[in-house]
């Protein structure tokens, strides 16, 4: 038996430049791959942002529906704001993170600040939206209380602000937060005019409606800090001329035009204290002072006009959402 010689065949060798290869083709093969097969994970697939921003504006114009018809002195007329203020909370979140993964730089960075502003957006109806139910009962108990006040009954007004103030500061709280995200909002980063509007409009309600809360603050400190003196006159007494002049200056620096729907009642239960100090030389009031309602302070006269004339409506662009009615 004859041995027949075989030629030795050599193995190709796999060098290790042709493995860095393989690895960085497979790695940018993978997500083409992925996308043709059956079952993919939700938790794996990327936010529909278009539908995020959108639900954003809703929430914007669902809260901006709420707090003007709130400043209305009427209820706000939303089902379940606790629930609509969770899933804005989420919204915001889910177009903050997005926001984060764009580079800050050309078309990128128009894209970036329209998912935050849209996240601000919606994170301002987070705020804002649990707040509306106790704002509508805090102004018609507000109310109340500085029509106590004009009828001279002083240390019941200020039994009733005490009972809400605790309220009071809360919601002023979360309006101003409310208000803090809603004005970093790019108007010019929006999708549509109609967003744009809602923008705009619920950063004007928001700050209408903190400075409702903070003139009522400082009205109500006003009559607390002179209870007295203000007891004194109702009951048809005397108070000292410093005392008269300090409580007719303060009255008189209030702006009742920032009391919103409360401007009439603010004016008028200023004005029916100062008619009271009618008769004090230097007080900035004329007229006989006789322990009832006299004159007038000539500092009053407009508050009274601007009081009647200045309650808020529907801003432009404003769209009531056909479920909230």
């Amino acid at each position: 038996m004859m041995y027949r010689w075989k030629p030795e065949v050599k193995r190709p060798r796999i060098r290790r430049r042709h493995i860095l290869w393989l690895l960085i083709l497979l790695g940018l093969l993978a997500p083409f791959i992925a996308s043709f097969m059956p079952f993919r994970h939700a938790e794996s697939e990327e936010p529909d942002l278009a539908e995020l921003m959108a639900k954003a504006a809703m929430y914007a114009n669902q809260s901006l529906h709420g707090i003007t018809r709130v400043l209305d002195l009427l209820s706000p007329g939303i089902d379940d704001p606790q629930g609509l203020a969770a899933s804005a909370y989420k919204v915001s979140k889910l177009l903050e993170a997005e926001s984060h993964k764009i580079i800050e730089s050309g078309f990128s960075g128009l894209i970036r600040r329209a998912l935050l502003s849209y996240s601000n957006m919606s994170m301002a109806s987070a705020y804002a939206l649990p707040s509306l139910d106790k704002l509508h009962i805090i102004l018609l108990n507000l109310s109340r209380a500085l029509s106590l006040v004009e009828e001279c009954k002083i240390d019941e007004a200020i039994s009733l602000y005490k009972s809400l103030q605790g309220e009071v500061s809360d919601v002023k709280q979360n309006l101003t937060t409310a208000l803090e995200h809603s004005v970093i909002v790019d108007l010019d980063s929006l999708l549509s005019l109609d967003h744009k509007d809602i923008a705009l409009n619920l950063t004007k309600k928001l700050r209408e409606a903190v400075l409702v809360l903070r003139e009522a603050e400082r009205f109500f400190t006003i009559i607390e800090q002179y209870r007295d003196s203000i007891n004194k006159l109702c009951g048809g007494g005397n108070i000292s001329k410093s005392e008269a002049e300090s409580l007719a200056k303060d009255l008189m620096g209030i702006n009742p035009r920032q009391a919103g729907p409360l401007a009439y009642n603010e004016a008028s239960a200023a004005r029916s204290i100062l008619a009271r100090l009618g008769g004090y030389p230097g007080s900035g009031v004329h007229g006989q002072y006789s322990g009832g309602q006299g004159g007038q302070s000539t500092g009053m006269g407009n508050s009274q006009q601007s009081g009647q004339g200045y309650m808020p409506g529907e801003g432009a662009g404003y769209r009531a959402p056909p479920s909230d009615d």
